[in-house]
């Protein structure tokens, strides 16, 4: 079991933006999180976090996430999120990440924000979201 408590702040930093704050310590190690969450629609919100963590299995590492979250209708949620510890390269993650980013880019849905460009440079794999519908 991991016995934790965190201590954490969420700030709307302008109409659109929201940023927190968090940290977390446990009998398994220590976090730090920051985060930023973005409303490009009514019911469409982009976010990603960095995250440094300190654990006795892998130590000191880095991660990263980034993700959509689309509200459906009143009852329904639906969302995509994709996680990075970038103290190793994981290039099956980099390789799953470039699927799932070239496969939502086929799918066009009034109800959905589209995926526009795939592309991977270096070691880091990216995948652009236009935020609007056309």
């Amino acid at each position: 079991s991991n016995n934790s408590s965190t201590l954490g702040a969420r700030l709307r930093l302008t109409r659109v933006f929201t940023g927190d704050l968090s940290a977390s310590s446990g009998d398994l190690g220590q976090s730090v999180r920051l985060g930023l969450d973005g409303e490009l629609a009514e019911d469409s919100h982009l976010y990603g976090a960095a995250e440094q963590r300190q654990d006795p299995w892998r130590g000191r590492s880095f991660g990263t996430t980034q993700g959509a979250r689309w509200s459906l209708s009143e009852r329904w949620k639906a969302y995509a999120e994709n996680q990075f510890n970038l103290g190793e390269q994981d290039h099956a993650a980099v390789g799953r990440f470039m699927r799932e980013a070239r496969i939502a880019a086929g799918i066009e849905s009034p109800h959905l924000v589209g995926v526009k460009d795939v592309n991977e440079a270096g070691t880091e794999a990216a995948a652009a979201n236009s935020g609007r519908r056309d």
